[in-house]
């Protein structure tokens, strides 16, 4: 990666005034480094168990932050999620926490919510972004997206209308959850007006939603994505049975070898639940005893070396986790 190495990306945040949206406030886009644009900070709201969320989110986000972690997007927009545990937790952690508007997958989305119309959900997100969310002082920086496959049920096509139409008005990037599909949803969003250059794809490393494409077939599918301006994010880093290392490997080197370093994130992608006996799990933790916990941490703990080892520099890593987050950001108007 030396070419990359000597090549001095440009800075979105210089010169520029653009703000980001954290709990605690906006903060101004220069402040935003080592990134983490897809994480849990938390999964379950079963009031029972308040305050052992709390505390156990409240250390592992210090473990993240001796690690090297300065900013966390939380993309899990549940609709009655509890904007009280994030409002207390902020305040008692030194990293910038974004939350999300939107909306996950239709089968793990409230009933009530699948009625909703297109103009609905564009009041719902502009609420929560602009507003507070349930009628509190949390306002969510980023929109959260998802679809099961790429043919999209009428739901889904109604969020990612109003994800596009909302992402235009304000500016901020939208996340898009897209094991399978991940093209699909990125020209979905593009024909209803949304920014290119503001959307990243996630999950697209993950082999079970490649349609029987090979390694190689899928890195010419996820240039449709990248050609167009968009970026793609990974986070199955040693997670075998998801992705392969060696094609995730392969993933990554050639698309940054083609140019398009500038479209590629990571990080966790970590979360957690708690059990009936309050005992917290990280995903996969129970079926994979003997893989290291995939924690905040995990970022800079096991992804980072790993990627050191397969070439990549120190310019490499400042461009995927400061500069490239970034440029996600750098046309917010909230």
């Amino acid at each position: 990666m030396s070419e990359q190495a000597e090549r001095q990306p440009v800075d979105p945040a210089a010169g520029r005034g653009n703000c980001v949206r954290t709990i605690l406030g906006d903060i101004p886009l220069e402040q935003l480094n080592c990134a983490m644009l897809h994480e849990h900070v938390f999964w379950d709201y079963d009031p029972r168990w308040r305050g052992v969320c709390l505390d156990f989110s409240r250390q592992e986000l210090y473990k993240l932050i001796s690690a090297g972690g300065r900013a966390i997007v939380d993309v899990a927009p549940h609709p009655y999620r509890i904007p009280e545990w994030y409002l207390s937790l902020a305040a008692q952690v030194d990293i910038h926490i974004i939350v999300s508007a939107g909306f996950y997958l239709e089968r793990r989305t409230p009933p009530e919510f699948h009625a909703y119309t297109e103009s609905q959900m564009v009041d719902r997100l502009l609420k929560e972004l602009t507003e507070g969310i349930q009628g509190s002082p949390l306002k969510a920086g980023v929109i959260k997206v998802a679809a099961e496959s790429a043919r999209f049920t009428s739901w889904e096509q109604r969020v990612l209308r109003a994800a596009a139409r909302v992402q235009r008005e304000t500016g901020v990037p939208i996340c898009s959850h897209a094991i399978e599909g991940g093209v699909e949803q990125f020209e979905a969003l593009c024909e209803a007006g949304a920014d290119p250059e503001r959307i990243y794809i996630c999950h697209a490393e993950t082999e079970s939603g490649w349609e029987g494409r090979s390694v190689s077939q899928q890195i010419d599918y996820l240039q449709q994505i990248t050609c167009r301006g968009g970026s793609l994010y990974f986070s199955n880093f040693g997670w075998e049975f998801l992705s392969q290392t060696e094609n995730l490997k392969r993933l990554m080197l050639t698309l940054c070898a083609q140019g398009f370093q500038g479209r590629l994130l990571f990080s966790s992608d970590a979360n957690y639940k708690v059990d009936e006996t309050g005992n917290t799990w990280w995903e996969e933790q129970c079926n994979h005893p003997r893989l290291p916990a995939k924690n905040f941490a995990y970022t800079f703990t096991y992804i980072v070396p790993l990627l050191q080892r397969w070439g990549f520099t120190p310019a490499d890593l400042q461009q995927f986790l400061v500069i490239n987050p970034r440029a996600m950001f750098n046309t917010a108007r909230l």
